[in-house]
């Protein structure tokens, strides 16, 4: 048991330092340039972002069945839609309460984690994301094809 932080900045030395304080063992691991066998391994991911688009370590989460608890920034809400909790951006003890709640409880982590995988493989899995592109290739051609001129040309 314990936390695995996963990433680097320049407030990690002040992380290291509260976390020496904290009840639980808390791991740095730093950056890592693939961290698939880290989600295997996890309980649960979280991910406090101030600023997001769409997470793709978000995705990777959710394809391992892992629950989610994230910040309520860019495309966080509508990738994970009932795999886990949203909480404010920059709100601290709402993100604590958020995991405690789900760390706690095995059996909403296991329902959380089994709807977010689901979820990702419907949206984001290939047949969807093949459809997607088909459906963005057919309305680029019909808008081009109703944008030609109708009618004939004497040359």
């Amino acid at each position: 048991d314990g936390l695995l932080v996963v990433g680097d900045g320049p407030a990690r030395a002040q992380l290291e330092a509260v976390a020496a304080r904290a009840t639980v063992p808390v791991r740095f691991c730093g950056y890592r340039e693939e961290g698939s066998e880290l989600l295997a391994a996890g309980d649960l991911f979280v991910q406090p972002s101030r600023s997001e688009g769409l997470p793709f370590a978000l995705l990777e989460a959710m394809a391992h069945a892992l629950p989610v608890v994230a910040s309520d920034v860019g495309g966080v809400r509508s990738a994970l839609g009932d795999g886990g909790r949203l909480v404010p951006a920059g709100e601290p003890a709402a993100l604590a309460v958020a995991i405690r709640e789900v760390a706690t409880d095995p059996a909403l982590r296991q329902t959380l984690g089994a709807v977010a995988q689901t979820r990702v493989r419907r949206e984001f899995g290939v047949a969807a994301m093949l459809g997607g592109l088909h459906e963005a290739y057919e309305a680029a051609c019909e808008a081009r094809w109703r944008s030609r001129p109708v009618g004939l040309s004497v040359a």
